[in-house]
């Protein structure tokens, strides 16, 4: 039973990790009587109160549950992403949070604490995993069930267990922070290339080049997206158990014994070719003083409510619906294409 907890868990959340492609031994997180107030036989069943709107019905009837990956730089929170994950379909979504979005508890006032990144550092209840994992229910409008929190040395670690990861480097990246602790000095040209771990988190961390102003952290989160999937499709192979054992000391968890035979019961026969990656909606603007991201409530709500509403059936439709869409526009440059002849 072990061994097998260890093969899923990495086979489910790996997908859902930044840093890393591996799981951890269950002995570390369980403690009798201990873990989730969530049941994992019923993740759905969450609030006793009546729902207010059709999302949050469909979370109170429905059985999918949520994960947060809480990827941690120092004493603030880099990256968060949300998988989503529906047993009865076997399918995923992948919802990222910016570090930049804006995220306001009262007290915390200063322009750079109203960042959803800077909650990990708060004391208390409002700090910690916990403390972003609530904050990011709060946005989406969703249970967050559990959370898995590790840092930038879980990747360095396990992108050298598996001996490098390929990349394409989308465009060349210059950046030097001598000040930086240890300074940063990132530097690679545009193309595919295989990086050891050390490189691995450079490429993950980069957010501009020498004297520009950056592309901010919407592009970069499409990056990190990518990166989790090819690392962990490297990682379930012949190296398992030693990443197994790499990852083992850089988790922290909510989870106990129950919540991972859950997860592991439910996710036999997952797709994960179907795993669909997205960022939440908003705008990038300025209050107070400083920069954020400013999430669109509205359109944050209709995705969450469209991956409640997702399954198969929605899936081939929508396939369909970009098939003919593809289909008329070829056909309408084509006859655009013989009038020019004309």
């Amino acid at each position: 039973m072990r061994y097998y907890v260890k093969v899923f868990f990495i086979a489910f959340i790996a997908f859902s990790l930044i840093f890393a492609g591996g799981i951890f031994a269950y002995q570390k997180f369980y403690t009798p009587g201990g873990g989730s107030e969530v049941d994992p036989l019923n993740p759905g069943d969450l609030a006793e109160e009546e729902p207010s709107n059709e999302l949050e019905r469909m979370v109170k009837d429905g059985k999918r549950i949520n994960v947060l990956l809480v990827g941690v730089d120092g004493g603030r929170s880099d990256t968060l992403m949300l998988l989503s994950f529906d047993p009865k379909h076997k399918l995923g979504n992948i919802v990222s949070v910016p570090r930049d979005t804006y995220f306001h508890i009262e007290g915390k006032d200063a322009a750079d604490l109203r960042k959803i990144n800077a909650v990990y550092g708060f004391k208390g209840d409002d700090g910690g995993a916990p403390g972003v994992a609530k904050a990011v229910s709060a946005i989406l409008g969703v249970p967050v069930h559990h959370y898995v929190k590790l840092d930038y040395e879980a990747v360095e670690a396990v992108v050298d267990v598996v001996k490098g990861i390929e990349v394409d480097v989308p465009f060349d990246m210059d950046y030097d922070d001598p000040y930086a602790d240890p300074p940063l000095h990132i530097h690679f040209d545009k193309g595919l290339q295989t990086l050891n771990g050390e490189e691995a988190v450079e490429y993950l961390r980069w957010r501009k080049n020498n004297g520009s102003e950056g592309q901010g952290d919407l592009p970069r989160i499409g990056r990190q997206q990518d990166f989790v999937v090819t690392l962990a499709k490297k990682a379930i192979g012949l190296k398992l158990p030693m990443v197994i054992k790499t990852v083992f000391d850089y988790l922290e968890t909510d989870m106990n014994l129950g919540d991972m035979v859950y997860l592991a019961s439910v996710g036999i026969g997952v797709d994960f070719s179907k795993l669909e990656s997205t960022t939440i909606p908003g705008e990038v603007g300025m209050k107070n003083g400083g920069s954020y991201l400013f999430h669109d409530p509205e359109q944050t709500y209709e995705l969450m409510k469209g991956i409640y509403e997702r399954t198969p059936e929605s899936d081939a439709a929508a396939e369909a619906e970009a098939a003919a869409a593809a289909e008329a526009e070829a056909g309408a440059g084509s006859e655009e294409s013989e009038d020019n002849k004309n």
